[in-house]
């Protein structure tokens, strides 16, 4: 094993464990021979200008790999200004140089190099790869000042890649084995991993599968690459190793009922209890998750939902019942974010990069409030008259400081996020140093080179605004609220095949990213639902005018209508459609809830394929930017157009109430400053009555004495 040595917690078990003197045989699905494993170091022509300039990726490598080697395909070219004698690029792994040549200088062809990486630098789970420049186009002893100009420049190809050869180890008879390897990265790129549904599905089975891929959806690092969902048959599994059955217990295939409940000293009581079982079928590793119950085999989709529990299943079996706890509330979006949970550091001078990716959801948008609080060190030998630091936001400077000697080892600013930049989703936050050295060389491999830190302590304080309009732009929502389901309704067409399921199989690879808790609702309907079962939900209608009698229903309410057939979309008031191509097209639609509270999303077309063209933009973040307003029609060439149909309100101005509950360093601010001048005037009104008493009994005259003794006198 090359990896570093990792630590990893002992886990418990959570949930009620299978007992019984019966154990499954191990499962040994060793698959034999070398594999390679392969992710691009970029994804297109990076260009990088100036004499410095980085690049970096990362790269996963889990657990049941055992690493014969990792080499990078690297693709470079570089200008004919620099020279090669005097221009470096350098390779680091996890922050550890490991290769440094000179490039070739002004050829018209890239430069392809084969580079081993060192097997003792890498690390189980995630590593880093970055790729460091210096272009020189003379010695750096004549000179003591940045080479500058964008005559300097180096072009990463395309193709350069790193490429891992591993072997399997053998499949541990463990839920918490098979959980990392149904979303690893060569199953899911390579398409071997399956949710799977009885042939025909009850309400129950629909939404404990989805529950299921939801979970797997969250822990699963290719985020374009859907784990599909399909019914459970000889042809969906052959080339399948890792399948997750869900289905009540008498809708099994007959294959796995017997290994689901054999071996039990006392056979589980399937009416009340559910089971999550690990088996070997077929040399392949399925996890079936059943009961006869339908509340319990929807707890149990829950749990595998719960990647958290399902990681810690050091066993081959869970049961579970109505007592069993199974629930990942949503911890809500994080209001001050970490940039760095180690510290990052900044090597070299001139100017430097750090990029930091902040996850948000897309209907959160960035408020003007929001604060970027950043603590560093750097070097005391920079030229402070030209040195200096910098924040982005997407590219955009929101702010810069001046660097100074004497704070050198402890400095710390603070910018505000400008009310003018609209940022919804996720975003970066670049922090960029400019580092002049003030020393008479400007080599990057000097013993004083000048440096700069990034400390742990450094925050991103976020104030939000919640995008609540019904547009795609702020999808998930209304579908994924506070990290969890809001009330969903998926409303099935009348037809049952192949594209139906993989259409909600994509549908819910994208929702399962933002859904971080599993407590929230998903119900699925026939077309054929009453009314008062779809009442103040958030629906998703799947088909057609022909298979959907909820679509038929609306189809005048619909932006893109069909024609009286149902066999085509009809042009409307953005866009004519020849109707050829209006029968083949798919459309997304987000619309107002006809029963009551809510939104509604029609994915639609007049052919299965179109419909499942149509969930393709809405299955993973990578299509996610054509997808916007709230109607989108996508066609066989993959030409996607989106339009917005409701009308754009005017926006509400904000009150000065409005504007201070969106601060909350305002907020603290007046209700301490409200306290204070309540605890002053209750202190002045006691002072005033205690003078007004003291006052008046001053006032009153004094009694005689002759009075004054009667009233004694008892």
């Amino acid at each position: 094993m090359i990896f570093k040595r990792i630590t990893l917690p002992v886990f418990i078990v959570l949930g009620l464990l299978m007992q019984g003197s019966w154990a499954q045989a191990a499962i040994l699905l060793t698959k034999t021979g070398t594999h390679s494993y392969t992710v691009p170091f970029v994804r297109e022509d990076v260009s990088l200008s100036g004499s410095a300039g980085s690049s970096e990726t990362t790269f996963h490598l889990p657990a049941y790999w055992e690493i014969s080697r990792v080499k990078l395909l690297l693709e470079v070219q570089v200008s004919a200004v620099s020279r090669k004698e005097w221009s470096t690029v350098t390779l680091l792994l996890n922050g550890n140089p490991f290769y440094s040549f000179h490039p070739e200088t002004g050829t018209e062809t890239s430069q392809r190099l084969e580079i081993p990486v060192p097997a003792g630098l890498l690390a189980q789970g995630g590593n880093t790869l970055k790729l460091q420049t210096e272009l020189r186009s003379y010695a750096d002893e004549q000179v003591c000042q940045e080479d500058t100009g964008i005559g300097h420049w180096l072009r990463i190809g395309g193709a350069s890649r790193i490429e891992t050869e591993y072997t399997l180890r053998p499949v541990e008879d463990s839920i918490r084995d098979f959980n990392a390897r149904i979303t690893g990265p060569d199953a899911v790129a390579a398409g071997r991993s399956l949710v799977a549904l009885p042939a025909d599905p009850k309400s129950s089975d629909w939404e404990a599968a989805v529950y299921a891929l939801t979970g797997y959806a969250r822990t699963n690092l290719l985020t374009e690459n859907a784990i599909p969902l399909l019914p459970y048959s000889a042809e969906h599994i052959q080339n399948k190793d890792y399948v997750t059955a869900v289905g009540l217990y008498d809708s099994l295939p007959q294959e796995l009922k017997e290994p689901a409940v054999a071996g039990f000293q006392t056979p589980p009581d399937l009416d009340h209890q559910g089971i999550i079982r690990l088996v070997n079928v077929q040399d392949k590793a399925v996890l079936i998750v059943t009961s006869r119950s339908p509340e319990l085999l929807v707890k149990a989709g829950r749990l595998v939902a719960n990647q958290e529990h399902m990681a810690q299943a050091a066993g081959n079996t869970l049961l579970l019942d109505a007592a069993t706890d199974v629930a990942k509330p949503a911890a809500g979006f994080t209001r001050e974010i970490r940039l760095t949970e180690s510290g990052s550091v900044l090597t070299g001078p001139f100017h430097q990069e750090y990029n930091y990716y902040i996850a948000m959801p897309g209907n959160l948008e960035l408020g003007d409030a929001s604060k970027i609080n950043l603590d560093f060190r750097y070097a005391e030998n920079l030229n402070f008259d030209r040195s200096l630091m910098t924040v982005k936001i997407n590219g955009v400077p929101i702010g810069s400081k001046k660097l100074h000697k004497e704070l050198a080892q402890a400095d710390r600013a603070v910018f505000t996020v400008p009310g003018d930049l609209a940022v919804s989703g996720n975003f970066t936050v670049t922090v960029a140093f400019d580092l002049e050295a003030d020393f008479n060389a400007c080599a990057a491999n000097r013993e004083d080179t000048p440096w700069a830190y990034i400390t742990p302590e450094s925050l991103l304080q976020l104030q939000t605004r919640q995008g609540t309009e019904l547009l795609l732009n702020n999808y998930p929502y209304p579908f994924i609220q506070d990290g969890q389901f809001a009330s969903v309704s998926v409303v099935l067409p009348d037809r049952r095949d192949n594209e139906l399921y993989r259409t909600v199989g994509n549908l819910f690879h994208l929702l399962g990213r933002y859904a971080i808790g599993n407590t929230g609702e998903v119900r699925f309907s026939q077309a054929s639902a009453a009314p008062e079962e779809l009442k103040d939900r958030n629906l998703i209608a799947i088909g057609s005018l022909r298979d959907n009698a909820v679509i038929k229903a609306q189809n005048d309410n619909l932006y893109f209508r069909y024609d009286a057939e149902g066999t085509r979309i009809l042009s409307n008031e953005k866009i004519s459609l020849e109707p050829g191509y209006a029968s083949t097209i798919g459309t997304l639609q987000l619309l107002p809830s006809p029963y009551g509270n809510g939104g509604m999303l029609v994915v639609t077309g007049a052919e299965p394929e179109s419909v499942f063209r149509a969930s393709r933009l809405l299955a993973g973040e990578e299509a996610r930017w054509k997808v916007y307003g709230d109607g989108v029609l996508t066609d066989r060439d993959g030409k996607t157009q989106a339009f917005r149909f409701k009308k754009t309100a005017a926006p509400k101005p904000l009150t000065g109430l409005d504007e201070i509950l969106q601060r909350q360093d305002v907020v603290t601010f007046t209700a301490a400053a409200v306290l204070v001048l309540a605890l002053v005037l209750v202190s002045l009104i006691l002072l005033i009555r205690k003078h007004t008493r003291r006052k008046t009994a001053q006032s009153k005259p004094a009694l005689p004495n002759e009075q004054l003794t009667r009233r004694k006198r008892p």
